[in-house]
């Protein structure tokens, strides 16, 4: 067989190619054969692959932050804004949904995403109109709930997902909600 110059190493025969000349059955049994599978099914054990990606993110030393450690700079997080209470307009400390997670330490998506999937309760509040439309907004102690309770799971998990019904129950109940059915 030839061989080319710029890569000794490599025959120009047929099936030759940066594969080492595998045929297509042996490509897949080498990338995903029972090595593959075994290797798979230590890492995965019988949990879900958040499992595993937790794991992953453990002995790579990646970590939460807990939000409830932030509780004493609310003021950071939050604004200042005229809230109906009791059909009565004040002044309090609010959170919008991207402003509390900067205080959870999550993407404004993670939570937009947890309020539409129902995990979090809608921001009850409404605000005084700003350039004619009305904002919802989390009060103080609603916020300072929401961080005990996420504080307190984030301890446990590295995530918040669908199936944490315990903790979504929590969140409802600590804001004073109903929890929405399960489906």
């Amino acid at each position: 067989m030839k061989r080319d110059g710029k890569h000794p190493g490599r025959s120009l025969g047929i099936g030759s190619g940066p594969r080492g000349g595998l045929t297509p059955e042996e490509r897949k049994d080498r990338y995903w054969g029972e090595e593959h599978n075994r290797r798979r099914r230590k890492a995965y054990g019988s949990g879900t692959a958040e499992r595993a990606r937790d794991s992953y993110r453990e002995r790579a030393g990646v970590f939460v932050d807990d939000p409830r450690l932030r509780l004493d700079r609310l003021m950071d997080f939050g604004s200042v804004r005229e809230v109906n209470v009791d059909d009565e307009w004040a002044s309090l400390l609010t959170f919008t949904p991207p402003e509390l997670a900067k205080l959870l330490g999550r993407s404004g998506t993670a939570v937009a995403t947890w309020i539409t999937e129902e995990r979090l309760p809608k921001p009850p509040t409404p605000c005084r109109p700003v350039f004619g439309w009305v904002q919802y907004v989390y009060l103080e102690p609603g916020v300072r709930a929401i961080a005990l309770v996420l504080g307190a799971h984030f301890n446990n998990s590295l995530r918040y997902g669908p199936d944490d019904v315990e903790t979504r129950d929590a969140l409802y109940k600590a804001l004073g909600h109903r929890a929405p059915r399960r489906r």
